[in-house]
């Protein structure tokens, strides 16, 4: 492995033991790796902790079973959806396309 999979590799490792509750799930790493992609490892375990579980975005909800977070962020997108490009979106909704499909990663 790359050092940079290396350094990825031990702050979820880490995030794992830090909070067993919750532990590693899909994803994660995404936004584990562009912490490291600015900061050193240490900074960017206590930054990716901070972001769980105290930063008023609330990102633990991305990751909690049955998303709670993502499910109230695709409600969002999809008002404002409908709001900004009424057209586009019934256009998508005659289709069967919903957010979910293209607005999740």
């Amino acid at each position: 492995l790359s050092p940079a999979l290396m350094a990825l590799e031990r702050l979820l490792l880490a995030h794992q033991m830090h909070d067993a509750e919750l532990g590693y799930t899909q994803s994660m790493n995404y936004v584990a790796a562009l912490l490291l992609a600015y900061m050193g490892e240490v900074e960017a375990f206590y930054t990716f902790e901070y972001l769980l579980s105290s930063h008023p975005l609330r990102l633990r909800g991305l990751f909690e079973p049955g998303f709670p977070r993502l499910v109230e962020d695709m409600f969002v997108f999809n008002a404002l959806f409908r709001m900004a490009l009424p057209q586009l979106h019934q256009h998508f909704t005659r289709l069967g396309v919903h957010p979910s499909i293209y607005a999740v990663g």
